[in-house]
């Protein structure tokens, strides 16, 4: 009993140990405290615990009999685990494919088959990507890689890479795709050096949105450095055993529980737009108002009931391509009722992950931009228009486009590439679809024209 107790000491105190190093060099550094110290306090009372139960066998004259009998568990141990990725390998999903949305890409691929889009789909690749097909190695001089999130993979029926790429020839210089929705900073880092770099890119470019990818904790989730939700890196992926660290964690993919919900939320999203279809601009603003608090209910019903109110009401019956979403109906009329916008939080813990992302492509001598991507509000005049009769948006989305300019003065000032596409998009209209909040076509070749031209 205790020589079993010495080896499950000695086996735990090995694995936490070994996740421990990987978090604090792999995995970027930085450590979370709520389980840092816990750790280190488990790893000071296993190896306490290992050492006095040493003794007690060596004085037993145990100890020979206790290594043999270790070493032989740590083989079968070792082999079991071999076996088991193994065997994981042949049901989870191809590479890359499973460090981006971590399902099959014909899985993915049905998800959005419902989806509308401005024109013929380019559909999926064997990547699960929104793009042309493309092979693991580059098949050509240059290989553009575009990291982020929604606004490479969703919005108009041609993505932001095909647009480059048809503005240089496609001869010399390819550009990939690997946009993900729903996902963060720190993962683009992590897609960065465990995706982008093997697939052999010669520059990436990374894409940060002032609406959503200000972070103040990491999305991608580790389990104490054993086992990570990949492509984050864990002791699993540092031994070769990818696979069981993708059976053990990939649940715990952000975007999957996104998708997870994605059905409820398409319904309730199509349920509103038949309701507000349905109601005349009476039961519009009953509708509204119940969406602040009481006190706040007299401004905001005062506010929509005004004439300009009825663009807002006929936009949101007729959006942009048909897609509607309820994004920023509920900024509008919080806004209109007098509240505040939520600061913007989480600033400073973006900009060192793309400051990371930065220096591991100057490390591997491949060329870096960090991309600035406003929000609507912040640019396109037809979008503040539209929603003025009930709010300035503008305004608004203000602090976020101030944090996000701030972001890219900083990461500039250390000597990274920053393309800031407020100045490419400030003034226009229409440069985003109206309710979707992602770029319309004519967004899209600004933006492709403005990345070509730093190529």
């Amino acid at each position: 009993m205790l020589a079993g107790a010495w080896m499950l000491c000695t086996a735990a105190f090995s694995l936490l140990l070994g996740g421990l190093l990987v978090v604090l060099t792999l995995d970027g550094g930085d450590v979370a405290a709520r389980w840092f110290w816990p750790q280190v306090v488990a790893l000071l009372v296993l190896a306490v615990a290992s050492v006095l139960t040493w003794r007690v066998l060596a004085r037993r004259g145990s100890t020979r009999p206790l290594c043999i009998t270790s070493a032989a568990t740590a083989l079968l141990g070792a082999f079991t685990l071999l076996l088991c990725n193994v065997a994981a390998g042949l049901v989870i999903p191809p590479w890359p494919a499973r460090g981006l949305h971590g399902v099959a890409p014909d899985a993915w691929a049905k998800a959005f088959s419902g989806v509308k889009r401005d024109g013929p789909d380019v559909g999926f690749n064997s990547f699960g990507q929104r793009d042309r097909a493309r092979e693991t190695r580059p098949t050509r001089a240059g290989r553009v890689v575009l990291v982020g999130d929604s606004f490479l993979e969703e919005g108009g029926a041609r993505p932001l890479n095909l647009a480059m790429e048809d503005r240089v020839g496609g001869k010399e210089l390819e550009v990939l795709n690997l946009g993900v929705s729903a996902t963060a900073p720190d993962e683009y880092f992590y897609r960065t050096r465990n995706i982008a770099l093997p697939l052999g890119a010669t520059h990436v470019m990374m894409f940060i949105y002032a609406g959503n990818d200000f972070i103040e904790k990491r999305t991608l989730r580790s389990f104490m450095g054993i086992t990570a939700t990949y492509p984050r890196d864990s002791l699993l992926s540092v031994f070769g055993l990818q696979a069981l660290a993708h059976v053990s964690m990939n649940w715990r993919r952000p975007l999957l529980g996104a998708w997870g919900s994605a059905g409820q939320e398409l319904d309730a999203e199509r349920n509103l737009h038949g309701e507000l279809i349905r109601s005349t601009p009476a039961q519009l603003v009953d509708r509204f108002t119940t969406h602040v608090e009481e006190s706040r209910r007299p401004v905001l019903r005062a506010r929509l009931e005004q004439p300009g109110a009825q663009v807002f009401f006929e936009m949101l019956k007729n959006p942009d391509g048909g897609n509607f979403r309820s994004y920023f109906i509920w900024p509008a009329l919080e806004a209109a009722a007098g509240m505040s916008p939520p600061p913007v939080n989480g600033e400073d813990f973006t900009a060192l992950w793309v400051q990371r992302t930065g220096a591991l492509c100057k490390a591997s001598g491949v060329r870096f931009t960090a991309v600035l991507v406003p929000e609507a509000f912040s640019v396109d005049d037809r979008m503040v228009e539209q929603y003025a009769g009930v709010a300035d948006l503008r305004e608004w989305t203000r602090p976020k486009a101030e944090a996000l300019q701030r972001l890219g003065r900083t990461v500039a000032g250390l000597g990274l590439d920053v393309v800031d596409l407020f100045g490419v998009l400030r003034g226009t209209r229409g440069s985003y679809l109206n309710m979707d909040g992602h770029w319309s076509p004519s967004g899209v070749d600004l933006v492709a024209s403005a990345l070509v031209q730093r190529l």
